[in-house]
């Protein structure tokens, strides 16, 4: 277990596939705490290990998924970037929410990072009108804010965001989430389910 914690840990994270020969809930619940790409039976015939082998790494070869981030923080606009380019990512900050409609149409990203309280255009304004709008009510909205008091984590999540992440979090862990929602993108986007 400790091999798979360092490997999962990695930045990027390293894919794991985990060959049991006792596939039991017990152990797929103490693999489930770890970011384990697949949990494969031993029983597996070697083309089936290779198929999936081959699916899995041309998956994970670079995450290519596209990232929009509005603020009208240049700073927090700047930390975004130093922490997201590195990972090969498609990278868009947009720092005046009047550009907001043009740039999702143009740019089209795969995950939105809003702001809260942002002049013109509040970011739960923005979330509610992509939520009514059907080419984006399936889009993946996280909310990056220093407001994280009750009354606005209830504004943010009625208005239909997927997770709200307050601007205090540590690089590290801010990383961690991105990278979790990218994963989930990737893998309901391009991977078939195992077996299938």
């Amino acid at each position: 277990m400790a091999l798979l914690t360092k490997l999962v840990s990695q930045t990027p994270p390293i894919p794991v596939l985990v060959l049991t020969a006792e596939d039991t809930l017990d152990n797929r619940v103490k693999l489930a705490h770890l970011p384990a790409h697949v949990f494969l039976q031993k029983s597996l015939l070697p083309e089936q290990l290779l198929e999936i082998m081959a699916r899995v790494r041309s998956h994970s070869q670079a995450i290519t998924a596209k990232v929009m981030v509005v603020d009208d923080d240049p700073e927090h606009l700047e930390v975004m970037q130093a922490l997201l380019r590195p990972l090969g990512l498609s990278l868009t900050t947009l720092g005046e929410p009047l550009k907001f409609w043009h740039t999702l149409q143009e740019f089209c990203p795969d995950l939105l990072v809003l702001d809260v309280r942002m002049p013109h255009f509040s970011g739960i304004e923005l979330c509610q009108i992509l939520r009514n709008t059907p080419k984006w009510g399936n889009l993946p909205i996280l909310f990056l804010t220093g407001h994280m008091d009750s009354q606005t984590i209830n504004q943010v999540l009625a208005a239909g965001a997927t997770d709200c992440i307050s601007k205090a979090i540590g690089k590290s862990e801010l990383l961690t989430r991105l990278l979790n929602h990218l994963e989930r993108i990737r893998l309901f986007q391009g991977l078939e389910p195992i077996g299938s």
